[in-house]
C-alpha cells in the first residue's frame, strides 16, 4: 500500500569536519527536531559511525514518532562519495577512510532507506528546496567552513557529474603558484579561503616576523587561533588580521566570478561559518566579482547568504532522500 507522503518524516544528517548535525523534518522541509554535536574527527572510523548512529537515534526519540513514520535517512558527508553505491570514498579530513559502505551501515542499523551524498551538495539542495534559492531554477552554493565545498543546481536538478563527484568548486584555482593542495593542484579556493587556510596564511606571516595582537590574546598558544578570532581582530584594526580577511574575500570574489561566467546562475548562495561576517564578507566579494564578470551576467545574478544556517546540510540531505524516493516511486 502506498504511504501518504504528507504524513511522513525524514531524517537528514550533515556529517561535517567540525560538526555532526541531525535534523528531522517533514516532507515539506519544516524542522521538527535538530541536534548538533562536535564530530571528534580524531576518533576511529568505528567510533565516529557509532556516534552518528547514536545521534540519529536521539533525534528520532526526541520527536516521539514511531520509526514507521520515517521514510528514510539522507546523509551529506564531507568528502568524495559515490551517490550510486552509497560509499564514502575518501576525504582530506578522514584520510584513512577508503570506500566505506556508509549507507549500508546506517540502513542496517535503522532498517530504513539511506542515501549518501556530498555535504556541499546537501547544503545546496537545502537552500534551493526551502532556503534562499527557493523557487529558482539555477543556483550555485558555496559552503564556507573548515574548507570550501560547492554544489550546483541546474534546471532544478542537482548536478553530480559523470561519476558523482562534480561540483568540487573548492578546488578551482584562484592562485596559480599557491600552496599545494591534497588534490595535487596548487592555489585551490578551499585551501586559501576556508577557515583552515585563513589560519595557515596568518601563521606564515607571523613566522616571518609580522606582528598581531592575536599572539598575545592567545598567550602564544597558536592552536587557539581561529578564523573567528582573526575576523574579530580585523574589526579592531589589527593590520595583519585585516590583510588576511582582505585576501580571503578577494579569493572568494575571484572564485565567484568564475562561477558566474561559467554557469550564469540566478543566484550564488553562501553558507557556513564565514558567513557570520555578514556585509564585511559580501561587500568586497561584490566588488571583486563585478570587476571580473560580464555586466549582463553579474547584474542578473544575486549573491546572498543562505537562510537555513547550520541546518542547510541536514535539511538538504533529508530533501535529497525524499525526492529520490519519490522519483523511484518507493513511497
Amino acid at each position: 500500500m502506498k504511504k501518504n507522503i504528507n504524513q511522513q518524516f525524514v531524517i537528514g544528517v550533515d556529517f561535517g569536519g567540525t560538526n555532526m548535525v541531525v535534523t528531522v523534518c517533514d516532507v515539506n522541509g519544516n524542522v521538527v527536531s535538530h541536534i548538533k554535536e562536535k564530530t571528534l574527527r580524531w576518533e576511529s572510523k568505528d567510533s565516529i559511525i557509532k556516534r552518528m548512529k547514536i545521534l540519529i537515534d536521539k533525534a528520532i526519540i526526541s520527536t516521539n514518532f514511531d520509526i514507521t513514520e520515517f521514510i528514510g535517512i539522507g546523509i551529506g558527508a564531507c568528502g568524495l562519495v559515490n551517490y550510486n553505491s552509497g560509499h564514502f570514498i575518501t576525504s582530506p579530513i578522514f584520510p584513512d577512510w577508503k570506500e566505506i559502505p556508509l549507507s549500508k551501515e546506517i540502513s542496517d542499523e535503522f532498517q530504513l532507506p539511506v542515501i549518501l551524498d556530498n555535504d556541499a551538495n546537501a547544503a545546496s539542495f537545502g537552500e534551493w528546496w526551502v532556503g534562499a534559492g527557493k523557487g529558482l531554477r539555477d543556483i550555485i552554493c558555496l559552503t564556507l567552513g573548515t574548507g570550501i565545498g560547492g554544489g550546483i543546481i541546474l534546471n532544478g536538478k542537482l548536478y553530480r557529474g559523470a561519476n558523482y563527484n562534480g561540483g568540487e568548486l573548492g578546488h578551482m584555482t584562484v592562485e596559480p603558484e599557491g600552496t599545494k593542495c591534497f588534490c595535487g593542484n596548487r592555489g585551490c579556493l578551499s585551501l586559501l579561503a576556508g577557515a583552515t587556510g585563513m589560519k595557515e596564511r596568518f601563521m606564515k606571516k607571523i613566522k616571518v616576523g609580522r606582528e598581531s595582537k592575536i599572539v598575545s590574546l592567545v598567550e602564544g598558544d597558536f592552536t587557539k587561533i581561529t578564523a573567528k578570532l582573526i575576523y574579530k581582530a580585523s574589526k579592531e584594526d589589527d593590520i595583519l588580521a585585516k590583510e588576511v580577511i582582505d585576501e580571503t574575500t578577494r579569493y572568494l570574489g575571484i572564485g565567484i566570478a568564475n562561477l558566474l561566467n561559467i554557469f550564469n546562475p540566478e543566484m550564488i548562495v553562501l553558507v557556513g561559518g564565514l558567513t557570520n561576517m555578514g556585509n564585511d564578507l559580501l561587500a568586497p566579494i561584490y566588488k571583486e566579482a563585478e570587476a571580473r564578470t560580464f555586466p549582463v551576467i553579474y547584474n542578473f545574478a544575486k549573491i546572498a547568504i543562505g537562510k537555513l544556517g547550520d541546518k542547510a546540510g541536514s535539511i538538504g540531505a533529508a530533501g535529497i532522500l525524499k525526492f529520490a524516493l519519490l522519483k523511484e516511486k518507493q513511497i
